[in-house]
């Protein structure tokens, strides 16, 4: 597979069809707080997040997952929302996860922490080019494999960059 293929597949990418039957299977799950576009925007996370592909994720991955999605409460209480979620190995799929947030969507926001949002937001803002809320997948795919001359990157250095991001992220959370 073509490097540009596989950083693609890696940001939660593939055929049409392929996210048509992913966004049934999001819609199918009936969830009560989480539309269907959010749910596959939270895919594509998830897709990043999973550094191997075998779409599970251990619980530091799925707190890095949950904190990158505006989930800013502790560790203790981000691992105790996923007791008895994960498989006999440890890991979480995108599937368990997503019906945990569902069920917690409520705390997903502490009020005490107002300002870490609006400063998190803020470096979102500094990636979204046309200002309409919302970071493009095709442009968050263009900076994690060109530099800034446009030149591409190698697989292993845009590894490197996603796993900074991820910490930096987390550190502001």
């Amino acid at each position: 597979m073509s490097e540009k293929k596989e950083v693609k597949k890696k940001v939660g990418g593939g055929g049409g069809k392929e996210k048509a039957n992913r966004a049934k299977a999001i819609s199918g799950l009936q969830l009560k707080n989480i539309s269907t576009p959010e749910g596959m925007n939270w895919y594509t996370c998830f897709c990043m997040v999973d550094e191997d592909g075998d779409q599970q994720i251990t619980e530091e991955e799925a707190i890095i997952w949950f904190r990158s999605l505006g989930w800013i409460q502790s560790r203790e209480r981000l691992s105790n929302m996923m007791v008895n979620r994960g498989n006999d190995d440890g890991l979480f799929s995108f599937w368990e996860l997503i019906k945990v947030l569902d069920m917690n969507y409520e705390m997903r926001f502490d009020k005490e922490r107002d300002k870490d949002k609006e400063e998190l937001t803020g470096v979102f803002q500094v990636f979204d080019y046309d200002q309409h809320g919302s970071l493009m997948r095709s442009d968050l795919h263009k900076m994690m494999i060109q530099d800034e001359n446009g030149e591409p990157l190698e697989e292993d250095m845009v590894g490197l960059l996603l796993h900074q991001v991820l910490q930096a992220l987390c550190k502001v959370c």
